[in-house]
């Protein structure tokens, strides 16, 4: 699962932020083997936020990218924040976070 947070700096440029962030999905994934992908927003990334169209924007660039490249992505509902149990492989690398900013 991939915990998604569009900040106010990715507003110039939200595409190819998202391309960005699809390399650093890609490199996780390579990493522990995965070819299934949840994209899920959590605004509670951060205190400066993007609009929200900017967000689902960025989510829905990422998605596409992913899925033109094989591999199975689910998006999960936009604003969802409902309690949710969450359980990850261990691998040194299935906890980690990213930022990834417009250049």
């Amino acid at each position: 699962m991939v915990f998604v947070c569009s900040e106010d700096v990715d507003e110039t440029d939200p595409f190819h932020v998202a391309e960005k962030a699809v390399g650093a999905i890609i490199d996780i994934a390579k990493q522990v083997k995965a070819s299934n992908i949840v994209l899920h927003s959590f605004a509670h990334l951060s205190n400066s936020l993007s609009s929200p169209d900017v967000a689902k924007k960025a989510i829905a660039e990422m998605h596409g990218i992913l899925n033109s490249m094989g591999y199975h992505v689910v998006k999960t509902p936009f604003g969802w924040r409902d309690t949710f149990e969450l359980r990850v492989k261990s691998h040194p690398v299935s906890k980690v976070s990213r930022r990834v900013l417009p250049e």
